[in-house]
């Protein structure tokens, strides 16, 4: 869980504090890009560990180029899609 403390349209990017009953990184800060490509929304979780805020906001935007390879942090990005 994570609660939205900030996002940027201009920067397609989210900024968030991870829940306290979190397993991974509880209390601390996560950065999400997204981005829209061919019709189709892709997102990163850039950051999952920065400690301020502003260190999740001070993270480099995962690479955009190819959302299917290694963009974010060595993985794919994930894709969004609507289920009926």
């Amino acid at each position: 869980m994570f609660e939205i403390e900030r996002f940027s349209n201009d920067e397609q990017a989210l900024f968030a504090h991870n829940a306290s009953t979190n397993e991974y990184s509880p209390n601390l800060y996560s950065r999400f890009d997204w981005v829209v490509l061919q019709g189709d929304l892709w997102f990163c979780q850039t950051s999952y560990d920065a400690e301020p805020l502003e260190a999740a906001r001070a993270t480099t935007r995962a690479d955009e180029s190819d959302p299917t390879v290694n963009g974010c942090n060595t993985f794919p990005w994930s894709k969004l899609v609507a289920t009926p």
